[in-house]
């Protein structure tokens, strides 16, 4: 299935990345099964995959009962052949992760700093006085000092979805150096100038937005500089033979395929599709509608009996029984799905971020024919709904970025339970869909871009009263 096997691959590229970086090394052993598992967070059978992928490519030996064994070594000419090769081929990917770094991290920063305690301010600087400038050796060990800095920083928004992601895209920008003393001294004076860099960052921290923007702007510009310079030299001659693209999956420790079928399901009944008295289609045909194995839409049918959605008559099948789901707020309050709920808020918090951050620059350039388009795709949907205008704006976007915005979406389906909890008497969305025609209309885009963060906002506002319905932090 295409979803298992972007999970294996997403695992794939990781320990790829880490054994480049020297974290694994030729002729050890890699950590157990269990403990790979724990680590990458995903279950046994993705890391079995991801691991039998390794050895196809010639990077480990598996043998059952035992560790798998690494016998990529970059000090032999064949394998370092083939790392190079590895890089040409992630070229692509590895400009559209700069780009996306530089322009989403600059706004990630001032919001973690803007929220800091002064205990976490004090925590922050003192991890930035610690950084080893002269005893960092190689390019995994000034990464590994990086990620504990921006990790504890993007600690403080207390999204795991955003701490996952930035460390995908910075393996991604991070490729191995070889280690030789020119190459030590280059990483040696990165780091003096990182430090300056964050020492200034965190001193204006709670003063001039603006000059925090320019200093993560600026370091992200010379990050992606310094990457693309090495591997234009290292590999210079070389063509790419197979364009490697950007992986991430969002929710990979969480059953998501059966709330996938669920979720869709539910979205039909709310927007007419199906309605009372509808009958659903064969276990085989939803099966391979949504590309899951006839368990999981089994058990996807359980769970809509469960919420009195369906009825299963026998020798009949599974027929729609309600025509409004709204009213059906055992969807919101079932145990099971509050952990899907909770992805969904993370989701939500993390959409409007990144929208924020790439909208402006993108509708700028829209033409008046794709913001009528726009507004008329909306205004053909029986609810309001942002998705044509986010669909728009993530097409215009870089592949990495369109990988995250594809992931994200995949729990919004939730949305059309958590609308039945917004404040009506703050957020009217006859009016905010109002003026968003009125500003698709006019090209207005600072407009646009104020209805969907007031949408968002709406969303995100419901949060508090669902949390503490169901008795959670």
């Amino acid at each position: 299935m295409e979803n298992d096997k972007k999970l294996y691959m997403y695992v794939y590229r990781m320990i790829l990345n880490d054994m480049y970086n020297g974290h694994y090394t030729y002729q050890n052993k890699l950590p157990s099964l269990l403990d790979l598992c724990e680590q990458y967070g995903v279950g046994r059978n993705t890391m079995r995959s991801a691991l039998n992928e390794l050895q196809q490519d010639g990077y480990i030996v598996v043998k059952k009962g035992v560790q798998a064994k690494v016998i990529f070594n970059i000090n032999n000419p064949e394998d370092f052949r083939k790392y190079k090769q590895e890089l040409v081929n992630r070229k692509k990917m590895l400009q559209d992760a700069y780009e996306t770094m530089e322009l989403i991290l600059p706004e990630v920063v001032v919001r973690c700093l803007a929220k800091a305690t002064p205990k976490q301010m004090e925590e922050l600087n003192l991890k930035v006085d610690q950084l080893p400038t002269k005893n960092i050796q190689n390019a995994r060990e000034l990464v590994e000092e990086l990620y504990n800095i921006y990790l504890q920083a993007f600690s403080i928004l207390e999204n795991p979805l955003l701490n996952d992601i930035f460390i995908t895209i910075m393996y991604s920008v991070n490729p191995a150096t070889i280690d030789d003393q020119d190459n030590h001294h280059k990483l040696q004076q990165s780091l003096k100038m990182l430090k300056t860099m964050m020492k200034a960052i965190l001193k204006f921290s709670k003063k001039n937005e603006f000059i925090i923007k320019k200093g993560i702007t600026k370091m992200c510009i010379g990050s992606s500089h310094n990457g693309m310079n090495y591997i234009n030299e290292l590999c210079e001659g070389m063509t790419v033979t197979q364009e490697k693209e950007f992986v991430w999956i969002s929710h990979k420790n969480m059953d998501y395929l059966y709330t996938k079928v669920v979720g869709s399901i539910l979205r039909k009944i709310f927007y007419r599709e199906y309605h009372k008295g509808t009958k659903l289609p064969s276990i085989q045909k939803i099966s391979e509608e949504y590309d899951v194995s006839e368990k999981t839409t089994r058990k996807s049918l359980d769970v809509l009996r469960e919420f009195k959605v369906i009825e299963t008559i026998n020798g009949v099948g599974s027929i729609v029984i309600i025509n409004d789901i709204l009213n059906n707020k055992q969807v919101i309050y079932n145990s099971d799905i509050m952990g899907y709920i909770k992805q969904y808020f993370y989701s939500v918090e993390l959409l409007s971020l990144i929208i924020e951050c790439i909208a402006p620059k993108i509708l700028k350039k829209a033409s008046q024919d794709d913001l009528i388009e726009i507004k008329k795709s909306i205004e053909n949907t029986q609810v309001f709904t942002l998705e044509p205008l986010t669909n728009y704006i993530f097409s215009k976007s870089n592949k990495c970025l369109k990988v995250i915005y594809e992931e994200l979406i995949k729990i919004m389906v939730w949305s059309i339970f958590i609308n039945q909890f917004i404040d009506s008497s703050k957020y009217d969305f006859i009016r905010i869909r109002k003026e968003l025609y009125c500003a698709l209309e006019s090209q207005n885009v600072s407009k646009i871009c104020y209805s969907i963060k007031e949408t968002l906002q709406a969303s995100l506002e419901a949060k508090e009263f669902i949390y503490k319905e169901n008795g959670m932090s």
